[in-house]
């Protein structure tokens, strides 16, 4: 009985042995070809495969192995999670920061009428002597 193994392509022959190209599949992803925990950068695509799933690894196999030639791998796709248009986000960020703008500029009125209440009660006092 013989081995059956799927390459790539068939890169040579060293000392009686197949120097093959197979595919694996890659073991970060798990032939996925993205990781849902870095949805945020490049839409998740797992960077050891570059989204294909699959790594292509060298190979020696004895003579007697059956290798069957497939075809490389297909690029998978997935669409790129909808991202917030620059104009609405520089929007939101410029309402934001006007908001904090007017509880700042509240706080400081708050504070200076505060202020200018204590100064006129220490004015009403009677200047101290040494009498």
């Amino acid at each position: 009985m013989c081995n059956s193994i799927k390459a790539v392509e068939i890169i040579g022959t060293e000392n009686g042995k197949l120097k093959l190209t197979v595919e694996v599949t890659c073991d970060r992803c798990y032939g996925e070809g993205y990781l849902t925990q870095y949805s945020t950068t490049n839409g998740g695509i797992c960077f050891k495969c570059e989204g294909t799933g699959v790594n292509q690894t060298t190979q020696t196999v004895s003579s007697d192995t059956k290798v069957e030639i497939v075809k490389p791998f297909q690029v998978k796709t997935r669409p790129m999670p909808k991202k917030v248009n620059d104009d609405e986000a520089m929007r939101n960020a410029m309402l934001r920061i006007n908001e904090e703008h007017k509880a700042r500029r509240q706080a400081w009125k708050e504070q200076e009428e505060k202020d200018q209440k204590e100064i006129e009660e220490l004015e009403d006092l009677e200047p101290f002597t040494w009498d």
